[in-house]
């Protein structure tokens, strides 16, 4: 009616006003297209079984991997007696971080005999299907590498609760095969430390990859697969895995058959872009939601507090100025948050970690200005332009120990420090003047030695070929064994820095 009465007044202005409405209503719908695009992203970045849509994004991929014939990468190559079936309803779910997440279905293996299916019993072994982020399939097989004899006689359940050996994971589309090493769980250390050698090198080859693949190293895995040709009188049918193909012995009044083998190339710089924790036999979720606080490297390493804004170091320098010389005292400290606590891995849960450095002025009459400075690259995330930041605000960084330095009354020490960091180093390079290279460089302006911070990290430029650099674990393990020396300047988790004064311009 409005309408109507807007028209018969205004003619003239019908028509723009039409088009008017039109272009509103249009993008009223757009956006609400928009917001409800946005919502779906949101909701089906990983799936997790809080996820609302669970059930249909199971159902999904259940469909996926019979539509894509997977099913048939799963029978054996020699004898087709075995049938392997995924168990649908029964799924454990792993979320490893924002935007990766796995589901398990376990594999049951089943013997065609006499027209009926008899479910076997994997003896030293366990066989899942493993689906990344809901598009990717993998047939994941878990196993302890020990002689075959002793898989056949080892009745016990295999269990991958607390994994200790290995995961063979092949890509059922392409055919790439992985080989990891857990220890209880989580990715080996010495996996873990093949991968940083690998990722290294890359670093310095391609400074802006993300991944590593190279080709010239591999190993060739020949894997067999055994069967009881029948039920035994103490045990049932086994299926038994023997990485060398070695036979397994006669048992329980059965014999075995060959029912599949397989030689797959596993290169050995080629890695598992973050790897999975074991299943877990529950059927809930995984421990895949504390991956990252197992000693793994992600394909893109970060810097703690790397993100905070840059400050300007001569103002927050200029604070001091607010406290009287006359009767003052001063205090030096040197912060790491270490890549892996009370450990010399340069490479952790903490990411590369962080050294950072506490400078403390506190006047006559009790009053005192705290600053904690950390050293950065501005961008990329080895070598470039540097930055100051800021570490005790905007959430600050969680140091693991720190090393206190009395001064008294030595202002010039304090000032001659003061100095340096006000007129840092125009470049941040990893294997040179880094965090840690920093702050030992600002103490040492004031006289103060450090505790050595030097440490090796493998494979940089080749894998023989160590490379040398200061590092917040070199420097924590150093001030750690300090400590265990009676040194009573070092405290362990001294947690977050001081709150600091902020600009004072």
């Amino acid at each position: 009616m409005i309408l109507k009465t807007i028209f018969s007044f205004h003619p003239k202005f019908t028509i723009p006003f039409l088009f008017v409405f039109a272009l509103i209503a249009f993008w009223s719908c757009k956006k609400n297209n928009f917001l409800q695009q946005d919502h779906e992203v949101i909701t089906k970045k990983v799936l997790s079984k809080e996820s609302p849509d669970f059930s249909s994004r199971l159902a999904a991929i259940k469909e996926k991997f019979y539509a894509n014939k997977l099913d048939q990468k799963l029978i054996p190559n020699v004898k087709q007696s075995i049938v392997w079936k995924p168990d649908w309803e029964h799924p454990s779910t792993q979320v490893v971080n924002d935007s990766v997440s796995y589901i398990f279905y376990r594999l049951k293996a089943y013997l065609k005999q006499d027209g009926k299916l008899l479910e076997a019993k994997e003896v030293g072994m366990a066989t899942y299907l493993m689906v990344k982020n809901e598009k990717e399939f993998f047939k994941a097989f878990y196993y302890h590498p020990v002689n075959v004899a002793d898989k056949a006689q080892n009745s016990k359940t295999f269990s991958v609760e607390n994994f200790t050996g290995s995961l063979l994971l092949k890509n059922l589309a392409n055919g790439k095969s992985f080989l990891l090493d857990y220890v209880n769980g989580t990715v080996s250390q010495s996996y873990s430390k093949r991968r940083l050698l690998a990722v290294n090198r890359q670093t310095i080859k391609r400074p802006d990859a993300t991944s590593y693949i190279e080709t010239q190293c591999h190993t060739e895995l020949r894997s067999c697969l055994f069967a009881s040709d029948s039920p035994g009188y103490c045990s049932g049918i086994q299926i038994v895995s023997s990485e060398t193909c070695q036979w397994p012995p006669s048992m329980c009044g059965v014999t075995y058959s060959l029912i599949d083998s397989s030689e797959e190339t596993i290169c050995e710089d080629v890695w598992f872009p973050d790897p999975p924790a074991d299943p877990g036999e529950s059927g809930g979720s995984g421990g895949g939601e504390n991956a990252s606080e197992s000693n793994t490297i992600p394909e893109d390493p970060y810097m703690p507090g790397q993100d905070h804004e840059a400050i300007n170091p001569k103002d927050y320098a200029k604070c001091f100025e607010n406290i009287p010389d006359a009767g003052a005292s001063y205090k030096i400290s040197v912060q790491v948050q270490e890549p892996l606590e009370n450990s010399d891995w340069n490479y952790g849960k903490n990411g590369v970690g962080h050294t950072a450095i506490t400078l403390t002025k506190i006047g006559s009459n009790g009053e005192s200005i705290t600053q904690t400075i950390g050293f950065y690259p501005a961008g990329n995330k080895f070598e470039g332009p540097s930055k100051i930041v800021d570490n005790a605000s905007n959430d600050p960084i969680s140091f693991t120990i720190q090393m206190n330095f009395e001064l008294g009354s030595n202002g010039d020490k304090f000032d001659s420090i003061l100095d340096y960091i006000s007129n840092p180093p125009k470049e941040y390079k990893l294997l040179g003047m880094n965090c840690t290279a920093f702050v030992f460089d600002a103490c040492n302006s004031g006289g103060i030695i450090l505790p050595s911070p030097w440490s090796n990290i493998a494979g940089f430029m080749d894998p023989l070929n160590v490379a040398r650099a200061m590092t917040p674990a070199g420097l924590g393990q150093s001030m750690r064994s300090l400590k265990n020396n009676g040194d009573n300047r070092i405290k362990t988790n001294p947690g977050k820095a001081p709150l600091g004064k902020g600009s004072c311009k």
